[in-house]
């Protein structure tokens, strides 16, 4: 939705990561249609970004991925109409724009029950088809976003292009409670005991917990989808066995095995011994620091790449403890890390958790500045919960601030998290 310029110099071709396939339901029931538009034109130069998937209006609209709603306007947005952020369990934030009627209301737009903060199940009604914001008189439509910061698409912005995940859910058939007439029949689970692809059930679940718990993540739905296949062979591969996909004796027996590692290095205290870790390195030790900043509070993915997203939230863990701010994992970094207690439970609200966290300022991105974002909009100070602590984010942050007495530096730290803990309860 926002104004950009064109691709810069490598093109598209360079940047072909943000056309990979995640794993996820359509949102809207078949029938709809829709065109691989990410890279068309809008008015003022401006770059889709996004897919357009049309279909009749008050048709419904649910979640592509489980995950809690980080900005749910109460107003019709100038541009996004009635629209609904929701931070996925993957860490990826996912937009649905311009739901309901243009000049309705909110409960013609949104299903009931939602708020900031809510946690929505993958599949979860949330909304329905409609043309508010910029798209009136239109034809009715949801417009569909993928956020990733890890990521840049050749418009230097963190987006994945929806296009390709949604085919990919079209060819699985995995609608809403398999509505529509491409869907599936699900088996469940096969005599022999061995779990494949396209089961599900009470034992897929436990096997999903299992393979989340070693560091393989998948979703934890009792369905052997496709995400859980690739993770269940990711991880035959880890334990060099057949990446065949089937959960049969063997895989049994080396999960067994990798759970008592993941229970020996959890008892063990946490080190400051390891190796000097910077932007580019790869490997099991960057995984396990990547673990430990999101234990401490500072999210990243845990992919073994020492990337963009891992050197940011180091950076933070630096700033908050007011050591050299470089990016770089020495030891310094590392005693600190292990002096931080680890960060609140996900059962705590958005506003809740941004009441505790790492120190923020103008500049910095990620979930931690969304969380911000939205417990600011919990305030009554509203603000676009896009990651990125730009000008408005630092402007809000001001006015909060002076309504509390505070000083008005625009910068998060201890004092203004916790005078804006009230507004969790």
């Amino acid at each position: 939705m926002l104004a950009l310029g064109a691709p810069t110099g490598g093109g598209i071709d360079a940047a072909r990561s943000y056309r990979r396939i995640i794993d996820l339901t359509f949102p809207v029931r078949a029938s709809s249609t829709y065109r691989n538009d990410y890279h068309a034109g809008r008015s003022g130069g401006r770059v889709h970004r996004a897919t357009d998937i049309f279909d009749r209006a008050g048709r419904g609209v649910f979640a592509a991925r489980g995950g809690r709603i980080i900005w749910i306007p109460s107003y019709e947005h100038y541009t996004a109409g009635y629209a609904i952020q929701i931070l996925g369990d993957d860490g990826r934030v996912y937009a649905y724009y311009h739901l309901g009627p243009a000049g309705g209301s909110t409960g013609r737009a949104y299903a009931r029950g939602l708020a900031l903060g809510s946690y929505v199940k993958r599949g979860q009604r949330i909304g329905v088809v409609g043309d508010s914001g910029n798209a009136r008189g239109g034809a009715p439509h949801l417009h569909f976003e993928i956020h990733d910061e890890t990521v840049r698409d050749p418009y230097e912005s963190g987006r994945i292009n929806p296009y390709f995940s949604l085919r990919a859910a079209e060819r699985q058939g995995d609608y809403a409670r398999g509505a529509g007439p491409a869907s599936r029949p699900q088996r469940k689970p096969s005599a022999d005991g061995v779990l494949r692809r396209g089961e599900r059930g009470g034992a897929i679940r436990i096997w999903q917990r299992r393979l989340n718990k070693v560091g393989f993540r998948t979703d934890v739905d009792g369905v052997f989808g496709p995400m859980t296949h690739r993770a269940t062979r990711r991880f035959q591969r880890s334990r060099r066995l057949t990446a065949d996909g089937l959960v049969g004796p063997r895989t049994r027996t080396a999960m067994r095995r990798a759970e008592r590692a993941v229970k020996n290095r959890q008892a063990r205290p946490a080190s400051t011994a390891g190796p000097v870790l910077r932007r580019g390195d790869r490997g099991s030790a960057v995984r396990t620091w990547q673990r430990r900043l999101n234990q401490i509070g500072f999210p990243t993915g845990v992919d073994g790449i020492f990337g963009r997203a891992t050197e940011a939230a180091t950076r933070r863990l630096q700033r908050a403890r007011n050591v050299k701010v470089d990016g770089i994992v020495g030891p310094t970094t590392r005693r600190v890390a292990v002096r931080v207690k680890a960060g609140p439970s996900r059962g705590r609200s958005a506003p809740q958790r941004a009441a505790t966290g790492p120190t923020l300022r103008r500049g910095d991105r990620g979930a931690a500045v969304k969380l911000w974002q939205a417990a600011l909009s919990r305030a009554r100070l509203r603000t676009a919960a896009d990651g990125v602590f730009g000008p408005r984010t630092v402007r809000h942050t001001r006015r909060f601030q002076r309504r509390h007495d505070l000083t008005a530096d625009g910068v998060v730290g201890a004092r203004t998290r916790r005078a804006m803990a009230r507004y969790g309860r």
